[in-house]
Protein backbone atom coordinates (compact mmCIF):
# COMPACT_ATOMS: atom_id res chain seq x y z
CA UNK A 1 0.00 0.00 0.00
CA UNK A 2 1.37 3.40 -1.02
CA UNK A 3 0.16 6.71 0.34
CA UNK A 4 -1.04 7.65 -3.15
CA UNK A 5 -3.23 4.53 -3.22
CA UNK A 6 -5.33 5.60 -0.24
CA UNK A 7 -8.72 6.79 -1.52
CA UNK A 8 -11.34 5.37 0.82
CA UNK A 9 -11.45 5.24 4.61
CA UNK A 10 -13.70 3.30 6.98
CA UNK A 11 -14.30 4.55 10.52
CA UNK A 12 -15.79 2.02 12.94
CA UNK A 13 -17.67 3.54 15.84
CA UNK A 14 -20.10 6.42 16.29
CA UNK A 15 -19.37 7.48 19.87
CA UNK A 16 -17.09 10.21 21.17
CA UNK A 17 -14.30 9.78 18.59
CA UNK A 18 -15.62 8.17 15.41
CA UNK A 19 -17.56 11.12 13.93
CA UNK A 20 -14.65 13.51 14.46
CA UNK A 21 -12.18 11.11 12.85
CA UNK A 22 -14.58 10.65 9.94
CA UNK A 23 -14.85 14.43 9.55
CA UNK A 24 -11.08 14.88 9.55
CA UNK A 25 -10.69 12.44 6.66
CA UNK A 26 -13.70 13.74 4.73
CA UNK A 27 -12.46 17.31 5.12
CA UNK A 28 -9.21 16.25 3.45
CA UNK A 29 -11.06 14.85 0.44
CA UNK A 30 -11.37 11.15 1.30
CA UNK A 31 -14.51 9.10 0.85
CA UNK A 32 -15.51 7.86 4.32
CA UNK A 33 -17.78 5.04 5.44
CA UNK A 34 -18.91 5.43 9.06
CA UNK A 35 -20.02 2.13 10.60
CA UNK A 36 -22.36 1.66 13.55
CA UNK A 37 -24.03 -1.34 15.15
CA UNK A 38 -27.59 -0.27 14.41
CA UNK A 39 -29.75 2.62 13.20
CA UNK A 40 -29.56 4.36 16.58
CA UNK A 41 -25.78 4.22 16.38
CA UNK A 42 -25.85 5.67 12.88
CA UNK A 43 -28.17 8.49 13.94
CA UNK A 44 -25.77 9.35 16.75
CA UNK A 45 -22.80 9.25 14.37
CA UNK A 46 -24.53 11.45 11.80
CA UNK A 47 -25.48 13.94 14.50
CA UNK A 48 -21.93 14.10 15.83
CA UNK A 49 -20.48 14.55 12.34
CA UNK A 50 -23.01 17.25 11.45
CA UNK A 51 -22.53 19.11 14.73
CA UNK A 52 -18.75 19.25 14.30
CA UNK A 53 -19.07 20.28 10.66
CA UNK A 54 -21.57 23.01 11.57
CA UNK A 55 -19.18 24.31 14.23
CA UNK A 56 -16.36 24.65 11.68
CA UNK A 57 -18.72 26.43 9.31
CA UNK A 58 -20.06 28.76 11.98
CA UNK A 59 -16.54 29.76 12.99
CA UNK A 60 -15.56 30.52 9.40
CA UNK A 61 -13.12 27.63 9.00
CA UNK A 62 -15.26 26.25 6.16
CA UNK A 63 -17.65 27.89 3.73
CA UNK A 64 -21.09 26.51 2.90
CA UNK A 65 -20.11 24.91 -0.45
CA UNK A 66 -17.10 23.19 1.13
CA UNK A 67 -19.23 21.88 3.98
CA UNK A 68 -21.72 20.41 1.51
CA UNK A 69 -18.93 18.67 -0.39
CA UNK A 70 -17.55 17.25 2.84
CA UNK A 71 -20.98 16.00 3.89
CA UNK A 72 -21.34 14.32 0.50
CA UNK A 73 -18.21 12.24 1.11
CA UNK A 74 -19.77 10.50 4.13
CA UNK A 75 -21.78 7.29 3.94
CA UNK A 76 -23.40 5.53 6.90
CA UNK A 77 -23.77 1.77 7.21
CA UNK A 78 -24.56 -1.00 9.70
CA UNK A 79 -22.88 -3.56 7.42
CA UNK A 80 -19.28 -4.06 8.51
CA UNK A 81 -18.33 -5.88 5.32
CA UNK A 82 -19.75 -3.09 3.18
CA UNK A 83 -17.87 -0.49 5.23
CA UNK A 84 -14.43 -2.08 4.94
CA UNK A 85 -14.45 -4.24 1.79
CA UNK A 86 -13.10 -1.45 -0.45
CA UNK A 87 -11.42 0.67 2.25
CA UNK A 88 -7.71 1.41 1.98
CA UNK A 89 -7.44 2.55 5.59
CA UNK A 90 -9.61 1.51 8.55
CA UNK A 91 -9.84 3.41 11.83
CA UNK A 92 -11.53 1.47 14.64
CA UNK A 93 -13.03 3.66 17.37
CA UNK A 94 -15.07 1.16 19.39
CA UNK A 95 -15.29 1.19 23.22
CA UNK A 96 -12.07 0.53 25.16
CA UNK A 97 -12.62 -3.19 25.76
CA UNK A 98 -9.84 -5.57 24.76
CA UNK A 99 -12.12 -8.51 23.94
CA UNK A 100 -14.33 -6.33 21.74
CA UNK A 101 -11.39 -4.91 19.83
CA UNK A 102 -9.85 -8.36 19.39
CA UNK A 103 -13.13 -9.59 17.93
CA UNK A 104 -13.38 -6.63 15.55
CA UNK A 105 -9.84 -7.02 14.25
CA UNK A 106 -10.23 -10.77 13.84
CA UNK A 107 -13.25 -10.02 11.63
CA UNK A 108 -11.43 -7.27 9.76
CA UNK A 109 -8.70 -9.77 8.93
CA UNK A 110 -11.15 -11.59 6.68
CA UNK A 111 -13.37 -8.72 5.54
CA UNK A 112 -10.86 -6.04 4.57
CA UNK A 113 -8.64 -6.18 1.49
CA UNK A 114 -5.28 -7.89 2.15
CA UNK A 115 -3.39 -4.63 1.57
CA UNK A 116 -5.65 -2.41 3.68
CA UNK A 117 -4.13 -0.81 6.77
CA UNK A 118 -6.06 -1.55 9.97
CA UNK A 119 -5.71 0.92 12.83
CA UNK A 120 -7.18 1.26 16.30
CA UNK A 121 -7.92 4.55 18.03
CA UNK A 122 -7.30 3.07 21.46
CA UNK A 123 -5.81 5.33 24.12
CA UNK A 124 -4.41 2.64 26.36
CA UNK A 125 -4.69 -0.91 25.03
CA UNK A 126 -1.56 -2.33 23.43
CA UNK A 127 -1.59 -3.12 19.69
CA UNK A 128 0.05 -6.48 20.39
CA UNK A 129 -2.94 -7.45 22.53
CA UNK A 130 -5.57 -6.10 20.14
CA UNK A 131 -4.02 -7.96 17.19
CA UNK A 132 -3.61 -11.23 19.08
CA UNK A 133 -6.31 -13.08 17.11
CA UNK A 134 -5.31 -11.73 13.69
CA UNK A 135 -3.52 -13.72 11.00
CA UNK A 136 -2.05 -10.63 9.31
CA UNK A 137 -0.76 -8.64 12.26
CA UNK A 138 1.80 -6.92 10.05
CA UNK A 139 -0.79 -4.40 8.82
CA UNK A 140 -2.27 -3.51 12.21
CA UNK A 141 -1.24 -0.57 14.39
CA UNK A 142 -2.63 2.07 16.72
CA UNK A 143 -3.34 5.60 15.45
CA UNK A 144 -4.67 7.34 18.56
CA UNK A 145 -6.45 10.64 17.85
CA UNK A 146 -7.15 13.07 20.68
CA UNK A 147 -10.58 14.47 21.45
CA UNK A 148 -12.01 16.30 19.58
CA UNK A 149 -10.41 14.51 16.65
CA UNK A 150 -11.24 17.21 14.10
CA UNK A 151 -9.51 19.91 16.19
CA UNK A 152 -6.61 18.28 18.06
CA UNK A 153 -3.61 17.72 15.77
CA UNK A 154 -1.72 15.08 17.80
CA UNK A 155 -2.00 11.42 16.78
CA UNK A 156 0.06 8.75 18.55
CA UNK A 157 1.14 5.99 16.15
CA UNK A 158 2.31 2.69 17.62
CA UNK A 159 2.75 -0.64 15.88
CA UNK A 160 2.74 -4.13 17.29
CA UNK A 161 6.00 -6.12 17.05
CA UNK A 162 5.02 -7.43 13.59
CA UNK A 163 3.83 -4.14 12.03
CA UNK A 164 5.86 -3.36 8.92
CA UNK A 165 7.76 -0.12 8.46
CA UNK A 166 5.75 0.47 5.28
CA UNK A 167 2.46 0.40 7.19
CA UNK A 168 3.84 2.81 9.79
CA UNK A 169 5.19 5.24 7.21
CA UNK A 170 2.04 5.22 5.05
CA UNK A 171 -0.02 5.87 8.19
CA UNK A 172 2.25 8.74 9.22
CA UNK A 173 2.05 10.25 5.74
CA UNK A 174 -1.72 9.89 5.61
CA UNK A 175 -2.16 11.59 8.96
CA UNK A 176 0.03 14.48 7.87
CA UNK A 177 -1.96 14.75 4.65
CA UNK A 178 -5.22 15.24 6.56
CA UNK A 179 -3.69 17.96 8.70
CA UNK A 180 -2.60 16.08 11.82
CA UNK A 181 0.78 15.89 13.55
CA UNK A 182 1.58 12.23 14.13
CA UNK A 183 4.23 10.99 16.54
CA UNK A 184 5.71 7.55 15.88
CA UNK A 185 6.42 5.45 18.96
CA UNK A 186 9.30 3.00 18.73
CA UNK A 187 7.99 0.61 21.40
CA UNK A 188 4.69 -0.16 23.09
CA UNK A 189 4.24 1.40 26.52
CA UNK A 190 1.03 1.55 28.58
CA UNK A 191 -0.75 4.87 28.14
CA UNK A 192 1.43 5.77 25.15
CA UNK A 193 2.89 9.29 25.42
CA UNK A 194 0.15 11.80 26.21
CA UNK A 195 -1.68 9.82 28.86
CA UNK A 196 1.58 8.96 30.64
CA UNK A 197 2.42 12.67 30.83
CA UNK A 198 -1.10 13.49 32.04
CA UNK A 199 -0.91 10.75 34.68
CA UNK A 200 2.45 12.03 35.92
CA UNK A 201 1.13 15.60 36.16
CA UNK A 202 -1.95 14.37 38.02
CA UNK A 203 0.21 12.49 40.54
CA UNK A 204 2.30 15.60 41.17
CA UNK A 205 -0.81 17.75 41.63
CA UNK A 206 -2.35 15.48 44.26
Amino acid sequence: MRLEDVRKVAVLGTGMMGPGIALQFAKAGYEVALWGLDEDDLARGKKGFSRALADLTRRGVLGGPAARRIRGRLTLTCDLAAAVSDADFVSEAAPETLELKQEIFARLDGLARPDAILSSNTSGLMPSGISERMKTRSRMLVAHFWNPAHLCPLVEVCGNPETTDEVKQVTMGLLRRIGNRPVLMRVEIPGFIGNRILAARTRQAQ
